[in-house]
C-alpha cells in the first residue's frame, strides 16, 4: 500500500470507529442501568454481546492506527559493458531497460547501460534499508 493510501483510508475510516464506539459505551452505559433496574437478563445479554462488539471495533481501529506506510524509491542501475562499473541512482522518466545511458565515470567509454530497474522499500522513511 502506497502512503497516501493508507493516510486516506485512516482520515475516512476514523471518524466512523469514533462514533461506533462512543455509541456502542452510551449504549453499553444504557443496557447496564437498564439491567440493575429491572434485574432482566435479557439487558445483561445484549450487555455482554455488545461488549464483544466494541471489542472488536476496539481491536479493528488499532489496527488501522498501527499501520505504517514504507517509504519506496524506484532504482534504476546502471552498468558499464566495457569494465563493468556499477552505479545507482534514482529512476529518471525514459529509463528503460538495456538502453544507452551515457558515458562510464571509470573508463570513459560510451558503454553504460541501464541493466536493472527495481523498486527499493525502507522500513523507517528513509533511514534502513531492507
Amino acid at each position: 500500500m502506497s502512503v497516501d493510501v493508507v493516510a486516506q483510508v485512516k482520515r475516512r475510516w476514523l471518524p466512523v470507529y469514533a462514533l461506533l464506539l462512543a455509541g456502542g459505551f452510551l449504549l453499553m452505559v444504557a443496557l447496564l442501568y437498564f439491567y440493575f433496574r429491572t434485574k432482566s437478563e435479557s439487558y445483561l445479554s445484549g450487555l455482554i454481546l455488545l461488549t464483544m462488539i466494541e471489542g472488536y471495533i476496539g481491536w479493528s481501529l488499532y489496527k488501522l492506527l498501527s499501520v505504517k506506510p514504507e517509504a519506496r524509491t524506484l532504482v534504476t542501475l546502471l552498468r558499464c559493458e566495457n569494465c563493468g562499473h556499477e552505479v545507482e541512482r534514482e529512476y529518471r522518466d525514459g529509463d528503460s531497460l538495456f538502453s544507452k545511458a551515457g558515458k562510464c565515470p571509470k573508463c570513459g567509454n560510451d558503454t553504460v547501460i541501464v541493466e536493472a530497474i527495481f523498486l527499493r522499500t525502507y522500513k523507517h522513511w528513509g533511514t534502513e534499508k531492507i
